[in-house]
């Protein structure tokens, strides 16, 4: 990052947003709000997104003879600093 530049991350237990909803400053701003009690005079975003539940499964892990194994079969959290390591050792 470059001097000035902050990355913010929500999590909120209590909603699951629908996973086609776009992600918005807006809601970004509201998320934190709710969690933090301000939004700490963020403005100008750079880049907005949204990760996943990781609940998403493989309706099938073996078919015929291909078997689906290690990162094949899961994701991981883009922030829980996962990294090559769990994938490889998995």
């Amino acid at each position: 990052f470059e001097p000035g530049w902050y990355r913010v991350i929500t999590c909120e237990y209590d909603r699951v947003p629908d996973r086609d909803e776009p992600a918005t400053f807006s809601w970004l701003r509201s998320s934190l709000r709710k969690i933090a009690g301000t939004d700490f005079g963020m403005h100008s975003p750079r880049w907005v997104s949204r990760f996943g539940d990781a609940a998403r499964q493989a309706e099938r892990y073996r078919a015929g003879r291909v078997l689906l194994a290690g990162d094949a079969a899961h994701i991981h959290f883009p922030a829980g600093g996962q990294g090559l390591n769990t994938g490889v050792q998995d």
